[in-house]
């Protein structure tokens, strides 16, 4: 019976970090941190846990990933084994890391910049139609961000010619983005 509530848990930790993969994404887009960065603290908290954990094959089999895994010898389990290791604790690692930078600040100093717009697009809408998100690419201290906006946001979006970002220091030194407007008009001449 213990077995196998550590193997659930462990189970239930990597489809928790699946799920938490959602804020994640929001959380990494209010964070000035290159994405390098954030994908080998993915990586490497992921091989630590699929090294630290004895037995991958019950992790899997918590998860409803391989229905018979006879011999975790197999390359493919391994693989397995190790892809859900990296995806679940991984980005569960890298949720906890940008949210206590975001949320758990000391900081109460916000800078204001006003940057130029790289790139600006829209996400497809999809199958059921609708609107697709607009976005804008900045560049701020050498890093790229694509930042998303709402719906009714699309004409500023297509308008501004620079984005007014406030960014405040985060607990781990990297800058979050507190809010951000656009200013000026686009021009099309240029």
């Amino acid at each position: 019976m213990k077995r196998f509530l550590k193997s659930y848990a462990r189970g239930l930790f990597v489809l928790l970090g699946i799920v938490m993969l959602i804020p994640t994404l929001s959380l990494h887009e209010d964070t000035i941190i290159s994405s390098i960065i954030s994908s080998l603290i993915v990586l490497f908290s992921g091989v630590v846990i699929f090294l630290i954990i004895p037995d991958k094959r019950k992790t899997l089999a918590s998860v409803g990933a391989v229905s018979q895994v006879s011999n975790m010898d197999k390359p493919l389990a391994k693989i397995g084994a190790l892809l859900f290791s990296i995806c679940g604790f991984g980005s569960l690692v890298l949720y906890g890391f940008l949210a206590s930078n975001f949320y758990l600040s000391q900081n109460e100093n916000e800078d204001m910049f006003i940057v130029e717009i790289v790139r600006r697009g829209e996400f497809s809408a999809g199958i059921r139609g609708g609107c697709g998100n607009p976005f804008v690419e900045i560049e701020y201290k050498n890093i790229v961000k694509k930042l998303t906006f709402y719906c009714q946001d699309a004409d500023d979006v297509k308008n501004a010619a620079n984005l007014l970002i406030y960014v405040q220091e985060g607990l781990w030194g990297y800058e979050v983005i507190i809010d951000k407007g656009f200013v000026g008009a686009f021009d099309d001449t240029r």
